[in-house]
């Protein structure tokens, strides 16, 4: 058993989403916001449920950490608001403050963002 690794170790992820918030959305989250930049929320799907731990979950982007502020009710996914667009190439990790990080392959890029769903009745 002294192989046997110890804690629960840093979460597996599946698959990793970036969404440009509508500015209807943006203005709720901080209306002070809406005036600098657009608001990303990013989507992490793991392979497993996220485990709720005593710290709580973190997805890094480059330099900057912010906590999930969502998790699915199959707790599969986690999402974060960003407040600033994140540099081009930076580093995505996600996990659990301070040591337990997985490193994801995708380095954040504006080609990943998916436009903001159209609103109901909209004409654009």
């Amino acid at each position: 058993m002294a192989d046997a690794p110890k804690g629960y170790g840093p979460p597996r992820i599946d698959s990793l989403r970036a969404v440009r918030l509508a500015a209807e959305e943006s203005s709720l989250l901080a209306e002070s916001q809406t005036e600098r930049a657009p608001l990303l929320r990013l989507e992490v799907r793991g392979e497993e449920a996220f485990l709720l731990r005593a710290m709580p979950l973190m997805i890094q982007v480059g330099e900057r950490g912010y906590l999930a502020s969502e998790m699915s009710e199959d707790g599969r996914s986690i999402a974060c608001v960003l407040e600033e667009i994140p540099e081009e190439g930076a580093v995505i990790r996600v996990g659990y403050p301070p040591n337990d990080f997985t490193e994801l392959p995708e380095r954040f890029s504006l080609s990943m963002l998916d436009r903001p769903e159209p609103e109901p009745g909209g004409d654009s």
